[in-house]
């Protein structure tokens, strides 16, 4: 029975249940020690001060002598490990070990499955899951090094990108701190870590001495050689003077680009070679690093003229000449040679087509008889095709063509046998005209069509917005386009086109819708 009251009524009577208790819930053991503090080659070996945040559930004791052991082997394993039982530490790797055990089982419960994670000065060192809710729990590897013999410094020198420190290999070192002081100033300052027994120091500035020194780490990443050479090696880099004014002696188009020269500098280790075209106005960089006094630009692209400048540089890399050939020196390589497609006669003359060639700004016709030579009737085409409307009937005759760079001047190559054809046909009514569009612009609108089979000139119509009837605006425009100049800003025009032969015969038909623009 829970409860017998006695002297009450039955109605009376209370009745307590038996005592109840809720585990609390255990989820993790953090431990912390002073073990680094310790650990030290030649220190005392002792028992560390170990405290855990849960000392309220959790308790630890060293592993009576189990506490301290030594690394022996490669593995991780007992057999990787032996207990330390000497008075002072030597170099090597060392874990400590402790039994962790819940205070009054019963009080408490694992979280999750029955586990119970330990972590040792930061880091998960074990976990446990036993019934009665205890562990022998191993600290995390800790390893120490003798220190390195003292660094004996070699010297220091100015090199190419910066000052070049180097000293000897020192016995222990698994790797080196390097320190630098400015001039005047009074305390070390670290600047790099390295394996080897040299340093580029290239954050030193022209005109400032440097005095540098070394001290040898160890493997364990921390342990310093005891002494450094105070007074250390010292090293300034000269302040350049700056090369001469580089004077540019031409650009002209080599095999694999365009090759620009100058001629040599005074006080230039090497050269900065600029460029620039007429689309990107702005000089820009395309090497810094030429020795000889000829560089070849392999990226330039036929067809467009580049324009190039030099300027010389210092041994230290840094200083230019004061100032550089602003006009600069051009070059374009030739576009590439135009392959024909065909010539062919219709009643009103002979349209020559052919294929775009790399790096054309645009293309000039040449045409010849048998009697003549090589004559040029168009330029400034930025087609492949056009329409000689010039020819004779009964004559034969031979066209060509040649793309032009966009300095207007320099051309590819050409067919030297070019195409043939003969007119042959009376004047006859023109085929009708296929619109292309109507573009605005500045100075107007432009209509384009194309070629009419048998249209010597074209006739162009146009009509307003509102208006209803076409109106004449060009006779006889040649060629594929024609620009209405006479318009008025934001009103709508639509045109059509008509071919016109020799005679003055229209097409039959035209387009009654036409094409359409607004005017700017």
């Amino acid at each position: 029975p829970c409860d017998r009251p006695t002297g009450r009524a039955p109605s009376q009577i209370f009745v307590s249940s038996p005592v109840y208790i809720v585990p609390e819930t255990v989820k993790a053991v953090t431990i912390t020690s002073n073990i680094k503090d310790i650990l030290k080659v030649g220190g005392e070996v002792k028992t560390p001060t170990i405290t855990t945040e849960e000392a309220s559930y959790v308790y630890t004791q060293p592993v009576w002598t189990y506490e301290w052991e030594r690394k022996i082997g490669p593995g991780n394993s007992d057999a990787d490990w032996e207990v330390y039982q000497k008075s002072t530490f030597e170099a090597g790797t060392y874990r400590y070990n402790i039994y962790v055990k819940i205070r009054n089982p019963e009080e408490f419960k694992l979280a999750g499955k029955d586990e119970l994670t330990v972590k040792w000065d930061g880091a998960v060192c074990s976990t446990f899951q036993n019934s009665d809710m205890a562990a022998w729990v191993e600290s995390g590897e800790y390893t120490i090094s003798s220190a390195p013999a003292d660094v004996k410094l070699v010297g220091a020198k100015a090199v190419s990108g910066g000052i070049q420190v180097t000293w000897q290999a020192a016995d222990g070192a698994a790797q080196y701190r390097v320190y630098r002081k400015a001039e005047g100033a009074t305390k070390w300052s670290i600047i790099a870590h390295t394996t080897g027994t040299s340093y580029v120091d290239k954050t030193a500035e022209a005109g400032v001495k440097y005095t540098y020194t070394v001290r040898g780490i160890a493997a364990d990443g921390k342990t310093l050689s005891s002494g450094y050479d105070g007074n250390g090696v010292s090293a300034m880099i000269p302040k350049s003077t700056a090369p001469a004014i580089v004077k540019l002696t031409g650009a002209k188009e080599v095999n694999g680009g365009i090759q620009v020269t100058w001629q040599a500098a005074d006080g230039a280790a090497q050269y900065r070679v600029y460029r620039k075209d007429a689309v990107n106005t702005g000089w820009t960089v395309l090497t810094s690093s030429a020795t000889g006094t000829s560089f070849v630009d392999k990226t330039a692209v036929a067809g467009v003229t580049y324009t190039y400048t030099v300027r010389g540089i210092a041994k230290d890399g840094k200083t230019l000449s004061p100032s550089y050939d602003k006009v600069g020196v051009s070059a374009v390589i030739a576009p590439a040679k135009v392959v024909l497609v065909s010539a062919k006669a219709d009643s009103a003359g002979i349209l020559v087509t052919w294929q775009k060639a790399a790096g054309a700004h645009s293309y000039q016709v040449f045409r010849k008889t048998a009697n003549t030579g090589w004559q040029r009737i168009a330029k400034n085409i930025h087609d492949t095709e056009w329409k000689d409307i010039d020819a004779v009937k009964g004559t034969k005759y031979f066209y060509t063509v040649r793309a032009v760079a966009d300095d207007g001047t320099t051309r590819g190559a050409y067919d030297g046998t070019g195409k043939t054809a003969t007119v042959t046909k009376n004047p006859t009514t023109p085929a009708d005209v296929t619109l292309g569009k109507a573009v605005a612009g500045k100075s107007g609108i432009t209509v384009t069509w194309s070629y009419a089979a048998d249209a010597r000139t074209y006739r162009v119509y146009r009509k307003a917005a509102g208006e209803t009837k076409w109106t004449i605006v060009a006779k006889n425009a040649k060629g594929k386009s024609w620009t209405d100049k006479n318009v008025t800003k934001g009103v709508k025009y639509t045109y059509t086109v008509r071919g016109v032969n020799a005679n003055g015969v229209l097409s039959s038909r035209y387009n009654g819708t036409g094409v359409s623009a607004i005017a700017k």
